[in-house]
């Protein structure tokens, strides 16, 4: 039997991968046969080739990677990432290993977890959304000023929004004495006014007048002011003085917001049961000047200094609050 040896010939050969889910025609070669089938998962035919058949001594069909063709396949790293690759951070949940591995979010013990609201507990700012923790929750802003906080044990407001201390408190005795705390995240020193701005005097209250800023009121005749209230007015400091006999018995006094205020008592029994309410901000001082003259009268004191001075046995009750400083004699 004669054995005829057929000569090596050339075969196609073409390079296929994988591309995304959606349905593509592909062309298949062969030597005399073409066709096309449609997959739900594509194979994409990158270029057909001609090589010799092996056994031509061709070196057989060698895929464009082995020749140092091509790009990166299924999840490489070189060129553009494939499926599975790492062209970006990871949700909010998945697994991670440092923090821009998590897209927006936190890795904590090697998860992705979501940035923390204002109010909530922290340990330091980029844990939170605002990028600020403060007495520690999550705060608006840094929160970092005097006489202020962002927690609720320290400001009596929300936890998560930076509010001043009250008026006079100071839970992290960040004033020095004999300064305090006035309110607005600022410390004052204790015993001390801003001065008074002034404004239109009011004679009605202000009986005598009005002279560097300070409001006047003088009661010199016996029960001449008993029973009377005394706003004073915004703006001024405030003097009351009491010359006669109960001329200011059961009289009521409500100082300014933010001065000084001053009380004088000269004549026995002159202020017996007088009611003063001193200022929010402003010094507060009452001064019995003679024996029995302010028998049952009451101070309630603001965050300022709140003092009463006097002679005999019979002396004002005093309401200290969170005064800086408080002296009922």
């Amino acid at each position: 039997m004669k054995i005829i040896r057929r000569s090596a010939e050339k075969r196609h050969y073409a390079h296929c991968t994988a591309v995304p889910f959606h349905r593509r025609p592909i062309r298949m070669v062969r030597p005399g046969l073409t066709f096309a089938i449609a997959l739900t998962l594509a194979v994409a035919c990158e270029d057909v080739q001609t090589r010799p058949d092996a056994s031509s001594g061709g070196g057989g069909n060698l895929r464009p990677s082995q020749t140092g063709g091509g790009g990166a396949g299924d999840g490489g790293s070189s060129g553009g990432a494939g499926d599975g690759g790492s062209a970006g951070g990871t949700d909010a949940n998945g697994p991670c290993v440092a923090a821009e591995d998590c897209l927006s979010d936190l890795c904590v013990n090697g998860e992705c977890v979501p940035h923390k609201q204002n109010g909530e507990t922290c340990v330091d700012g980029p844990e939170c959304y605002s990028g600020h923790c403060a007495d520690g929750v999550c705060c608006n802003t840094p929160c970092d000023g005097l006489c202020e906080g962002c927690s609720a044990l320290l400001t009596m407001n929300s936890d998560g929004e930076c509010s001043p201390f009250a008026l006079g408190e100071d839970p992290e005795l960040e004033c020095r004495p004999p300064e305090y705390c006035q309110g607005d995240s600022s410390c004052g020193t204790c015993g001390q006014d801003d001065p008074p701005t002034g404004g239109t005097c009011n004679y009605a209250v202000c009986n005598g007048g009005c002279t560097d800023n300070i409001c006047h009121i003088s009661c010199s005749d016996p029960q001449e002011c008993q029973w009377l209230t005394f706003n004073c007015p915004n703006g001024f400091a405030c003097e009351l003085e009491c010359l006669s006999s109960q001329s200011c018995s059961n009289t009521t006094l409500n100082c300014p917001p933010d001065h000084e205020c001053t009380v004088s008592c000269n004549s026995g029994s002159s202020c017996n049961d007088l009611n003063m309410n001193c200022s929010a901000n402003g010094s507060c001082s009452l001064g019995c000047n003679a024996n029995q003259a302010c028998v049952g009268a009451a101070m309630s004191c603001g965050a300022n200094s709140c003092v009463a001075a006097c002679l005999g046995s019979e002396l004002p009750a005093l309401s200290c609050g969170n005064a800086c400083d408080c002296d009922g004699c």
